[in-house]
């Protein structure tokens, strides 16, 4: 499973990635973090992120790999046939690509498994 999230911040404009991959028992594989200036649109944000994380996951020779976002538009633009032409399309085109011969597939999941269990 790859879980991936992005943060976007005004001031100054810029965007923070995160990536974590766990085997299929939960264990710690990698992560990675980056951040990346002069991007504040939230969902060319997270198209970046999951971007980032198929290349992550083909570098690390994963195979049957999962990409677990919380952006369900995101996922519902790679997910569709129709070719996507709103202002993140050409990075939705280039996922679609790269993961295509490939068992990479792609799921949302909701915000508040982002928040930590007390």
């Amino acid at each position: 499973m790859v879980n991936v999230d992005a943060a976007t911040f005004e001031d100054p404009p810029r965007m923070g990635i995160g990536i974590v991959i766990r085997d299929h028992s939960g264990s710690f594989v990698a992560a990675c973090c980056h951040k990346i200036d002069r991007i504040t649109d939230a969902e060319m944000a997270e198209a970046l992120v999951v971007r980032y994380a198929v290349y992550f996951a083909k570098e690390h020779n994963l195979r049957q790999v999962l990409v677990a976002s919380d952006c369900l538009n995101l996922i519902k633009k790679i997910q569709s046939p129709v070719m996507d032409r709103s202002h993140v399309g050409v990075i939705v085109q280039e996922i679609k690509y790269v993961a295509s011969g490939s068992s990479i597939s792609f799921i949302h999941i909701s915000r508040w498994c982002n928040q930590e269990l007390m």
